[in-house]
């Protein structure tokens, strides 16, 4: 997959609710969405299958599955213009509450690898930290 996922499923949004800006970004899904909203043959990567990403990239092992920032440069190599193909904008996401926030300072991609009973995994990568942030969302 070359591009953003922009697949509408029922809920899913494009930031601020402007149409346009899923062409550019991709929509913004809560976690249940996410894991539903990959088309055939495709599929929500887990916790491990985005640490052998980060592994591929130089992370240590020691801080693979760590919370809070990990790594070194990673994040910045995934960020557009990075060196690693991955071309990730920093295009902001969508609050439990409905607002929007980080346009311009962070990415949340969630994954499909639940934390618990109340949250599952996602990674961050923003643009004022070379490093990417792991932590469980609810």
């Amino acid at each position: 997959m070359a591009r953003n996922l922009a697949f509408p499923v029922d809920p899913s949004w494009c930031y601020e609710d402007r149409a346009g800006d899923c062409d550019r970004n991709g929509r913004l899904y809560p976690w249940h969405s996410a894991v539903e909203a990959c088309p055939d043959g495709w599929h929500l990567p887990g916790d491990e299958e985005w640490a052998e990403l980060e592994r591929y990239l130089g992370m240590a092992d020691t801080v693979l599955f760590d919370e809070r920032f990990r790594g070194t440069n990673q994040g910045a190599r995934l960020r557009e213009g990075g060196d690693a193909g991955f071309e990730a904008p920093i295009s902001g996401y969508r609050r439990p509450d409905g607002s929007y926030a980080r346009r311009g300072a962070r990415s949340a991609y969630w994954l499909s690898t639940e934390a618990d009973s109340a949250a599952a995994w996602h990674r961050d990568i923003r643009s004022g930290d070379g490093r990417i942030y792991r932590s469980a969302v609810p």
